[in-house]
């Protein structure tokens, strides 16, 4: 089991000192939380953690399923589909990832997930390109294509005519999928001209999608400064307070409690998944965000396909929530509601503008 809990991609934020004086006693445990929606009961959460983007199609259906029902007896929300898995498939906490294509989706997936996720293909990145993986997991049909196939996807869905009709997408997948909380899904790039138009389709949460490599310059201070404005955004509209969901490449409970001091209401928990997922020596390359997880695969390892490899991830997720707790704390608060984003520091004026971190000279 690994988890570094001083190694944080948002480095050139740091925890604030606390305040000065007399604290609180009550209760130290953290309630639930919910995810409020325009039309129906609010859905409830454990924990601000979801597994947005794993890469099942590189692992048998089993082992998908193993794993999926691991997450989400740990509460984590986690993004897949009926075809991704056999038919032991987690009973609850599990969002439909629907693509404009609509690749790989089933009524019954609709009928059944928690959140429905409408995935606004990103400009950058590789949000517009399913693999042959994918494909043939969903569909048979794609054995006799060449691995060399590239299947691009669309920008918007091809019955939503411009950005502002929207609205209507929103509300047919309400139809469709009437007990679930809709989330509209885009990339950090465009969000002036872009969250505008989507916050007007009343979604009842907005995942921010950073597609990026964490090993580039300043990728960090990016994911901060964009979850703030995104955050700055919502609450300025009509739907202020609605959920932000941010999937970014993070690994540890200092960037966990940055990003929601920052906005978010839960964080992605994908490359903590990964970069723990069991894979046979020698260790792959760190700059690949599947590699431990496609290695595992690849090799045949003896315990890729257990119920023992999965709950490898539950103790993670647990010192992953223990260890965030804990900074909660050291910030003189009892919950993860009650971060700001004052109770972050940095030295760089123009990150604490963008982030409104206090500037310490």
């Amino acid at each position: 089991m690994h988890l570094d809990t001083n190694r944080s991609l948002l480095g050139d934020l740091h925890l604030a000192p606390p305040p000065t004086g007399p604290r609180s006693t009550s209760d130290r445990e953290v309630p639930a939380s919910e995810v409020r929606r325009a039309h129906g009961p609010a859905i409830p959460l454990r924990c601000p953690l979801f597994a947005y983007d794993l890469p099942w199609a590189l692992l048998p259906p089993t082992t998908c399923a193993l794993l999926a029902r691991e997450l989400t007896e740990s509460a984590v929300v986690t993004s897949l589909l009926d075809l991704d898995v056999d038919e032991d498939r987690p009973a609850d906490l599990v969002m439909c990832p629907y693509r404009p294509e609509r690749y790989g989706v089933t009524i019954d997936d609709l009928s059944r997930a928690a959140f429905v996720d409408l995935r606004l293909n990103s400009e950058v990145g590789d949000g517009s390109v399913y693999t042959m993986e994918q494909l043939r997991r969903w569909d048979h049909r794609a054995d006799s294509l060449p691995d060399s196939t590239v299947i691009t996807g669309s920008r918007w869905p091809a019955d939503v005519a411009s950005p502002d009709k929207l609205g209507r997408k929103v509300e047919q997948l309400r139809t469709l999928a009437p007990q679930a909380a809709i989330f509209v899904a885009i990339s950090p790039f465009h969000l002036q001209q872009d969250l505008p138009n989507l916050l007007a389709a009343r979604p009842d949460g907005i995942v921010l999608r950073f597609d990026l490599d964490p090993t580039s310059p300043s990728v960090g201070n990016l994911i901060a400064a964009q979850t703030a404005a995104c955050r700055r955004m919502i609450d300025a509209s009509e739907a202020a307070g609605i959920a932000l969901w941010v999937s970014a490449p993070t690994t540890s409970p200092l960037d966990l409690v940055k990003l929601l001091a920052l906005g978010a209401s839960a964080v992605s928990i994908d490359y903590l998944v990964l970069h723990n997922w069991p894979a046979a020596d020698p260790t792959p390359a760190s700059g690949d965000p599947h590699a431990s997880y496609a290695h595992a695969s690849a090799l045949g390892h003896p315990s890729a396909g257990t119920a023992t490899a999965t709950r490898m991830i539950s103790p993670i997720i647990d010192t992953l929530l223990n260890e965030a707790l804990t900074y909660v704390h050291g910030l003189g608060v009892a919950h993860y509601s009650q971060l700001r984003p004052h109770m972050l520091a940095c030295i760089d004026p123009t990150l604490a503008k963008r982030t409104g971190a206090m500037l310490v000279e």
